[in-house]
């Protein structure tokens, strides 16, 4: 499976964006650099599927200029895939005819091609050719990572997440994995505004990577805040220097 990164950043900066993928040039994880990143013409043709991992901003940015492109020129249906909690903030924040229009009530009304569908923590969804199941992680609002199968080879998406069990126990279960894409926000020693705010850093990661017992996939590090990135990319360099460890960046295409 080919990853594109749109954005890997834990914030907002010159050339740092924050998250999105693109899985084989048609599924969306994500929605927070997309538009910027990706030819409408590929947009309204060839993605028909977006997830998202939970709420916040620097995930959700893209999602109100992504659902107009849809409501106005699909022709076939595109399709938002979340959980009953983001689902409420969404609807309540931005499609309330306020912020933004509800593109997703006037779809049913009208007959365009927006659709959203809901999700639940360890009840597989297929999207895309892909077995998709989410799976509840450790942030400040209700987050969920993502395992993602095509039938060949997996990979699992953390999400923003701070010290979790289930995501890791999930992990084990797959023998076909081969790589994890995990968040590591801060340096070690900012401990303190890792647990405060719910993310990782490189000795929480050691910590977390312990659970997966004797299996080794490739590590992938996704959501570092752009003004602490040399910083942590140092230290991740130092502490994981014998591991399979690859620090992402955007505009790059990996390989899961």
């Amino acid at each position: 499976m080919k990853l594109k990164i749109l954005g890997c950043s834990g914030g907002k900066s010159i050339g740092q964006n924050p998250t999105s993928f693109l899985l084989d040039d048609k599924l969306l994880i994500d929605a927070g650099t997309v538009i910027s990143k990706v030819d409408p013409r590929q947009l309204v043709n060839e993605i028909d599927n977006l997830v998202l991992t939970h709420s916040h901003i620097d995930h959700i940015a893209d999602l109100p200029f992504l659902a107009q492109l849809a409501y106005e020129e699909k022709q076939k249906p595109f399709t938002v895939h979340a959980s009953d909690e983001c689902t409420e903030v969404v609807f309540e924040s931005i499609f309330n005819f306020n912020i933004w229009p509800d593109l997703f009530e006037l779809s049913k009304e009208n007959g365009s091609n927006l659709r959203w569908k809901n999700y639940k923590h360890l009840e597989l969804f297929e999207v895309g050719g892909y077995e998709v199941t989410p799976v509840f992680v450790n942030h400040t609002v209700p987050t969920y990572g993502f395992i993602i199968d095509d039938g060949e080879s997996s990979f699992a998406f953390s999400a923003d997440t701070y010290l979790t069990d289930k995501f890791w126990e999930e992990c084990g279960t797959k023998d076909n994995l081969d790589a994890i894409i995990i968040d590591v926000s801060f340096p070690s020693h900012m401990s303190s505004v890792a647990e405060a705010t719910r993310h990782l850093t490189p000795d929480l990661l050691l910590q977390e990577l312990e659970k997966l017992g004797s299996k080794n996939p490739n590590i992938f590090i996704t959501h570092i805040k752009p003004q602490l990135l040399e910083e942590v990319k140092t230290e991740l360099r130092k502490k994981f220097g014998g591991r399979k460890l690859f620090i992402l960046s955007e505009n790059i295409d990996i390989y899961v």
